[in-house]
Formats: structure tokens, C-alpha cells, sequence
């Protein structure tokens, strides 16, 4: 079990760096933002600053979703298996009875979900990677920008415009520029 954990963690890690590096390039080069509608923007201003560990957090049981509180995904998922620290800002749950599906979620200073990875069982396909991932979206997101052969999805949201990718048994979803 600690073999697979170790992978995953791996998995997430390069997930969330190549999100990081290609979410404010690429999805800005392709798409042009409206610049009359205000979109969602994160308070933190540094990675360590998104990752203060607060010594305990209250576990909410909303549904937990991109944009909502990480307090959603405590109520929900329990104890995680890896916490945000100022190294990590992505804390990660084992959320099925196999522990093959790994869900990571980083927040900012607020509390607030900005960033959620999935990884999945080698066995996903990227459309069961998008259709697991898609519970996470916010419930008034509507889709307005695809490229099916690439597995990426952009959507309009009042939480703030939201980009998702699913490859390799897994999936990313960010708000853009972040």
C-alpha cells in the first residue's frame, strides 16, 4: 500500500506543477477574457501563505466542490492522507474503499478550494477520469469551450471561469490564473 501511495503522491505533484505552469500560458494565449466581468480571484499571495495549516479545522459536510471551503472536504473525506504544509499546498484524502483514488485539493488564506488534482486507478480512461471529476465543479458551472481530443474543458461559473484537464487517470480543474 505504501508503494502505491508513494506513486500517487508523485502523480499529484507533477499534475499540480504542470497545472501551474501551463494554466496561465496556455489557457490565456488561447481564450480572451472579457474584461468587464469580474472574475474569482485568490487572496494569497504566496504558495506558503496559501498552505498555512490552521492547528484544526472544523469539518463542514457541504458538497465538496471547487471554489468552496476545504472544510467541505474534511466533513466529507475525513482525516487526509497528506496535509498542506508550507512545502505542499495541496492536501490529499484516499477517498475509496480501495484507497485507488486519490483527491487532492489546495486552498488560499481564506480557506477557499482553488485547485483540485484527481488521480484514479491505472484502469480509468480520461472520459472516466473528466465524468469523477466533474462532481467537483460548481453546481451553476456551464461548459463553454472544449477540445475533446485533448480532454480539456473550460467553464463559466459565479465562483470564476475554471479550466479542467483529464489525462492518464486523472484530472486537474483550476480557476483561470491560478
Amino acid at each position: 500500500m505504501k508503494h502505491r501511495l508513494t506513486k500517487k503522491t508523485w502523480i499529484i505533484i507533477a499534475i499540480v506543477l504542470f497545472a501551474v505552469l501551463s494554466a496561465g500560458t496556455a489557457l490565456s494565449s488561447v481564450l480572451t477574457k472579457d474584461t468587464s466581468t469580474p472574475h474569482a480571484q485568490s487572496t494569497a499571495t504566496s504558495p506558503a501563505q496559501r498552505a498555512k495549516v490552521v492547528s484544526t479545522v472544523t469539518p463542514t459536510h457541504d458538497r465538496p466542490h471547487l471554489g468552496g471551503s476545504i472544510s467541505d472536504f474534511y466533513g466529507v473525506y475525513g482525516k487526509p492522507e497528506i496535509a498542506a504544509d508550507a512545502q505542499n499546498t495541496v492536501t490529499t484524502w484516499l477517498v475509496d474503499a480501495t484507497q485507488s483514488i486519490d483527491v487532492g485539493a489546495e486552498r488560499d488564506a481564506t480557506g477557499k478550494v482553488i485547485r483540485i488534482i484527481v488521480a484514479g486507478p491505472d484502469t480509468w480512461t480520461d472520459q472516466k477520469a473528466m465524468s469523477y471529476c466533474s462532481g467537483f465543479l460548481p453546481d451553476d458551472a456551464t461548459i463553454f469551450n472544449k477540445d475533446d481530443a485533448i480532454h480539456t474543458y473550460d467553464y463559466h461559473s459565479s465562483e470564476g471561469d475554471i479550466a479542467v484537464s483529464a489525462q492518464q487517470a486523472s484530472c486537474v480543474m483550476n480557476f483561470f490564473g491560478q
